[in-house]
């Protein structure tokens, strides 16, 4: 399963991507991403991807453009379905949360302490 292969770390064919970490910009006072004119509106749901394999290679990038508007950019390897789909995700924090990544993990260790005692 993808579970299975990503706590292994044998990702076969699968695509890692990771969240471009904002970095420290003195003359605005805070963190920022260079989305390249293209985001205008401070947002925290602003994100990049990147290939975890080439952190330098964005690959989608989302950000507001005002109040009620985005603009989403991406690139090969993702089609319009997955970068839309991921897009989508992000604007329910319930979704794209680090609380969600930290759950799934613990139910991938209780189904495998499962399996165990039932073999």
């Amino acid at each position: 399963s993808l579970t299975d292969m990503l706590f292994q770390r044998t990702h076969g064919n699968v695509l890692l991507l990771e969240n471009r970490r904002p970095k420290w910009d003195p003359t605005h006072g805070g963190h920022v991403l260079n989305f390249h004119g293209r985001v205008i509106a401070s947002s925290i749901k602003n994100f990049q991807l990147a290939e975890k394999k080439d952190s330098e290679r964005t690959v989608l990038q989302f950000g507001r453009v005002s109040r009620d508007r985005f603009v989403l950019d991406f690139t090969w390897p993702l089609s319009p379905y997955h970068a839309f789909a991921i897009a989508l995700s992000s604007l329910d924090g319930k979704l794209a949360d680090s609380r969600s990544f930290h759950t799934i993990k613990r139910l991938h260790s209780d189904r495998k302490s499962a399996s165990k005692t039932e073999g």
